[in-house]
């Protein structure tokens, strides 16, 4: 079976308005600080929307209509997720503009965010920065967010990773997760501030903890690997749990193959089969493999041929080397599926290009008898040849057989 999955994960980008945060009438305050809770969890405030913009999309207009800046900006999220009304980004940055007039930070970030994506008006990076610089000066921390990345990727100013660095810290010490996330990966790889697995370790704890997915996947990853905290595989299993149950499917995969090797939980491979399956469903192409072998070879699931070649077939398709390989033999050998040599060694000769040296020999074999191929013994020699320079024993044997 294939091994655990330890990649750490690059940085998140934003995909929403901005959070709200200013003065006016209590209600409305009430709604800000609603939003801002949900808004320190997640990138995305969609949730509060989906659940306001119906039943309070009268009393906002009306508030935005009297010049309510907390109103206006709420009423333009509505605008920006079409909820409650008909999406209209166009709307959504003139109400923000209204707000942002009267120095509202949440419509600030949000014209930040506008001219960043080129929502509602033309795409603008050196504006972007310009409202985003005002809003982070109000402490707002989506726009402290945006600045980081600005400065992460270059956009509307030099890219400059430590000053990415400094204004992920401020929005991480205000408990905004996406960045305590971001600023995790800067001290994993090292971008902007000094590699240290330490913090980087602390960081994704703190975001881990408010639920932010890719955070509690790559602490699952530190404590399989011991990087920043102590190896702990009871630990890096509940947290990749947490990460798998929202549906995050490298974590569903890496579960998998916990189970699987009993490695921090106890053994049970029908439990492995069933987060393999979740994450294959998603694409995840070790794990399409795995579900393969295990319906090939009756681990956690009944014996099934089809099902076997069905998700060995998806791996492969994928450029999944070890599925190219394990395609070839179901094929060649017609185990659950109907034989066919000439499509068994198309999938031998992919899995041989990326160097499997049993695909290699397979190959050679395929040629030296004219097995879904028109006999070529320089092509076999050829292939021998590779698979023996890996140290593949049978090779070895075979060009001893040939005289080679």
């Amino acid at each position: 079976m294939k091994k655990q999955l330890l990649a750490l994960l690059g940085l998140l980008t934003l995909n929403s308005v901005a959070v709200a945060a200013d003065t006016s009438a209590s209600s409305l305050k009430a709604k800000a600080a609603e939003r801002n809770a949900v808004f320190k969890q997640k990138i995305t405030d969609v949730s509060f929307f989906s659940e306001n913009c119906s039943k309070e999309l009268a009393v906002w207009q009306k508030s935005a209509q009297e010049g309510q800046a907390i109103a206006q900006n709420l009423l333009a999220g509505c605008y920006s997720y079409g909820l409650g009304v008909t999406k209209d980004d166009a709307q959504a940055f003139a109400w923000n503009s209204k707000a942002a007039a009267q120095k509202n930070a949440a419509a600030q970030a949000g014209l930040g965010y506008a001219y960043a994506q080129g929502l509602g008006v033309t795409k603008d990076d050196a504006l972007s920065l310009s409202w985003y610089n005002k809003a982070a000066k109000q402490g707002d921390v989506t726009a402290q967010f945006g600045l980081a990345l600005a400065y992460a990727e270059g956009k509307g100013v030099k890219k400059d990773d430590a000053k990415a660095v400094e204004w992920y810290r401020k929005a991480a010490k205000l408990g905004y997760a996406p960045a305590q996330y971001n600023l995790g990966v800067a001290y994993t790889a090292g971008k902007g501030v000094a590699k240290n697995s330490t913090q980087a370790a602390q960081w994704y704890t703190k975001a881990a903890k408010q639920g932010y997915v890719t955070a509690q996947y790559n602490l699952g990853v530190a404590y399989a690997a011991g990087k920043g905290v102590a190896k702990d595989a009871k630990l890096a299993a509940e947290w990749y749990r947490k990460a798998a149950e929202q549906g995050y499917a490298i974590a569903q995969y890496n579960l998998g193959v916990a189970y699987a090797a009993g490695n921090g939980i106890t053994k049970d491979e029908a439990q492995a089969a069933a987060w393999y399956r979740k994450a294959a469903d998603q694409g995840i192409a070790d794990a399409q493999y795995n579900l393969g072998v295990a319906y090939l070879q009756a681990i956690g699931v009944a014996q099934d041929g089809v099902q076997a070649e069905a998700w060995t077939r998806k791996a492969a398709e994928q450029g999944h080397v070890s599925a190219q390989y394990n395609l070839g033999v179901l094929l060649f050998n017609g185990l659950g599926i109907a034989k066919n040599e000439a499509q068994a060694v198309i999938w031998f000769r992919k899995a041989a290009d990326q160097g499997a040296a049993k695909a290699q020999y397979n190959l050679a074999i395929a040629y030296e008898k004219g097995l879904g191929v028109a006999q070529d013994q320089a092509q076999a020699l050829a292939w021998y040849s590779k698979a023996a320079g890996q140290d593949f024993a049978a090779a070895k044997e075979a060009l001893k057989r040939l005289g080679k």
